[in-house]
C-alpha cells in the first residue's frame, strides 16, 4: 500500500514538475518591443482624434469633445516624451487644452435651465464643478512644467 502510494506521489511529481518545465514564462519585452507599441498606442489615439474630428466637422459631436480626446492623446504623449524639450511642449499643448475646456464648462454653467426637471437644473452646478477639476488639473500641469529642468 505504502509502495502504490510513493509510486503515484513519484508519478504526480514528475508530471508537475515536466509541467512547470514547460509552462510559458513571462517574457520580458525589449526596449524595442516597448517603443513599437507605445507608438502603436499614440497612433491608434491619433486616429481616434481624427475620427472625432471628423464627427465635429458635421456638428455631431461638440468642440468639448474633441477637445477631451485630444487631451487624452496630449497625456499618452506626456507619458512617453524622452526629453524635457519634448515634455514641455506637451505640457503647453495640455494647458492651452484645459483654457478650452475650462471655456466650455464655464459656458454650460452659465447657460440658463430650460426646464424645471431636477436634472437640468443641477447641470448647471455639476459644470462649474468640472471648470473647478478642470482648472486644478491645469494648475498640476503647469508646476509639472514649470518644475522640469
Amino acid at each position: 500500500m505504502q509502495k502504490q502510494i510513493a509510486i503515484w506521489l513519484a508519478v504526480f511529481l514528475l508530471g508537475a514538475t515536466s509541467f512547470a518545465a514547460t509552462a510559458p514564462r513571462k517574457q520580458i519585452a525589449t526596449p524595442k518591443e516597448v517603443t513599437a507599441l507605445q507608438q502603436e498606442r499614440i497612433k491608434l489615439m491619433t486616429e481616434r482624434v481624427a475620427i472625432i474630428e471628423s464627427f465635429t466637422k458635421i456638428d455631431i459631436l461638440d468642440r468639448a469633445e474633441l477637445a477631451r480626446v485630444r487631451v487624452d492623446l496630449a497625456k499618452a504623449k506626456l507619458e512617453y516624451a524622452k526629453s524635457n524639450d519634448q515634455k514641455r511642449a506637451v505640457l503647453d499643448e495640455l494647458i492651452a487644452l484645459h483654457d478650452i475646456l475650462i471655456k466650455f464648462a464655464e459656458l454650460k454653467a452659465k447657460a440658463p435651465a430650460r426646464a424645471q426637471s431636477p436634472g437640468v437644473r443641477i447641470a448647471p452646478v455639476l459644470a462649474s464643478a468640472d471648470a473647478l477639476l478642470l482648472k486644478s488639473e491645469r494648475i498640476k500641469y503647469q508646476i509639472e512644467r514649470e518644475t522640469l529642468k
